[in-house]
């Protein structure tokens, strides 16, 4: 699964080595390092170099990709690896230049504790009008998987897929309903944790918990008051991380 990459650095091959630092963002944007091409400029000396990812598609590996980011070193001791909507080569010159754009404003939200991915379900069975929430194998073209968060008053933030948000329906279950042009659906807080993960909580105090099967790709998603969690039980279901899709 794709996940931060890092790098380092030493003054000789056979010398100490820095600690790992991060590169680009939490998942490498979205993808795991391939190889590096270095790009020669054929009428001067100057030479560039283009990050080369793999965009494996657990759900359809058919539909797995590339991801060709340009690749700078700011000093001898960094190497920097920042997203471009739309590189540009220039073989004469050596040069590698960059198109940047605002970004689509969505996100995947991804359970640390099952490596799935939140995504909107069914429609449910006693409600006509709502879904039921769940989490699944990380898809880039579901477009279930793919949510808008808005902020309000006060930090809380609706979460929504498409016209829908994510509200809470009885028994701690989730549901997502219509939008309406109020408050009401803003009743989620977003917390960072020292690791850069978050907890996604309710107004109650209650956070999203995720269970299941990960080898099988399925899983449910709840409500649960906020546990201390043991690592030796692997990485915590209470814990997300909040993924730009690009």
């Amino acid at each position: 699964m794709p996940n931060q990459g890092t790098y380092a650095w030493s003054e000789e091959l056979f010398g100490r080595w820095s600690p790992l630092l991060p590169l680009g963002d939490i998942t490498t944007y979205d993808s795991q390092p391939a190889f590096i091409v270095p790009i020669a400029g054929t009428d001067n000396d100057q030479c560039s170099y283009l990050y080369v990812g793999d965009r494996w598609d657990p759900a359809d590996y058919y539909a797995s990709s590339y991801v060709f980011l340009p690749l700078s070193f700011p000093s001898d001791r960094e190497m920097k690896l920042d997203w471009a909507e739309r590189t540009v080569i220039d073989l004469r010159k050596g040069i590698v230049a960059v198109e940047c754009g605002s970004g689509s404003g969505l996100f995947r939200l991804k359970s640390l504790g099952m490596g799935l991915y939140l995504a909107a379900g069914n429609q449910s069975i006693e409600h006509e009008e709502t879904l039921n929430v769940e989490v699944r194998t990380l898809s880039y073209e579901d477009q279930q998987q793919r949510w808008t968060v808005e902020y309000g008053e006060k930090g809380r933030a609706r979460i929504r897929n498409s016209e829908k948000a994510l509200s809470i329906g009885p028994l701690n279950s989730l549901l997502l309903e219509p939008i309406r042009d109020n408050e009401d659906q803003f009743i989620w807080l977003l917390t960072k944790t020292e690791a850069g993960s978050l907890t996604i909580g309710s107004n109650d105090g209650r956070v999203l918990t995720v269970a299941g099967e990960q080898r099988g790709g399925w899983g449910c998603v709840f409500l649960e008051s906020i546990r201390c969690h043991d690592p030796r039980l692997g990485a915590d279901p209470q814990l997300f991380q909040l993924i730009s899709v690009r």
